[in-house]
């Protein structure tokens, strides 16, 4: 077996226990959302609830179950080292303010990468039974095969943006935004950048961007739209971190517009 069919075969045996886990953490959520108690974090809008934390230990408890060598970073309980090389990224709920509210739009964000780069990611939409994966050869939904839109003029484009919980970080986001606005088609703001990137990957949107975010939030999504035929370029600035994400036909553009090149 070549070294390229034992990455495919490998991203396959892990991106199985990874959807596996996802569902069974997206049950734990819907059934649990009615009665879950949250908690401020970083900001008075930054939440998390006992149901992420419920979620993420049982997703590593899968986790160490199939694969106790594996590494495991989490939103919520922090990082496990490991021996194996193998280091997994979990969101157990990305956009937990639209899931205490009952607003559509959250979901569990689980990736698995190596040394080489992430092997599998899997974003799944309980409330909607949306199952987003990819491995090293494609990506679905539900089974289906995806792929970005063909859209190549950002003056139709419809990109898909986040805003920060720090309110200084917010107001130079909403300062950005007005100076790029008039350059693009339209704009959408989900709440869950797991689901947007997730939506770039279906050609909904043809664009996600958000500079401020952890790894965990965009490792899944952002291989989801790789694997679609997206790409993909990781923002870092001075005080935060983020991805951008595109369809190859205005990647060019929004770069420019983001001042990126």
């Amino acid at each position: 077996m070549s070294g390229t069919q034992q990455r495919v075969h490998t991203a396959r045996r892990l991106l199985g226990i990874a959807q596996n886990a996802a569902e069974q953490a997206g049950e734990l959520l819907l059934a649990s959302r009615q009665r879950a108690a949250a908690e401020q974090k970083s900001s008075a809008t930054d939440l998390v609830s006992d149901a992420d934390r419920n979620a993420e230990a049982l997703i590593r408890n899968i986790l160490q179950r199939q694969r106790p060598a594996d590494a495991i970073v989490g939103e919520e309980l922090g990082i496990q080292p490991g021996s194996s090389g193998v280091s997994w990224s979990i969101d157990p709920l990305d956009g937990t303010t639209n899931y205490l509210r009952g607003y559509p739009g959250w979901a569990v964000s689980i990736a698995a990468a190596d040394s080489d780069g992430t092997l599998a990611g899997v974003v799944f939409d309980p409330k909607v039974g949306a199952m987003y994966a990819a491995g090293a050869d494609g990506a679905t939904l539900n089974g289906r095969e995806l792929r970005v839109s063909t859209t190549s003029d950002l003056a139709v484009s419809i990109v898909g943006i986040g805003v920060s919980y720090d309110a200084d970080v917010r107001a130079r986001q909403g300062v950005d935004l007005a100076i790029n606005l008039p350059q693009i088609g339209d704009i959408r703001r989900g709440g869950s950048a797991a689901l947007e990137l997730c939506h770039v990957a279906t050609g909904a949107l043809d664009a996600f961007v958000e500079d401020d975010l952890e790894p965990w939030d965009w490792a899944a999504g952002a291989h989801i739209v790789q694997q679609a035929g997206g790409v993909v370029t990781p923002l870092a600035r001075a005080e935060t971190r983020g991805i951008l994400v595109s369809t190859p036909g205005i990647a060019p553009q929004l770069r420019r517009s983001l001042q990126l090149t």
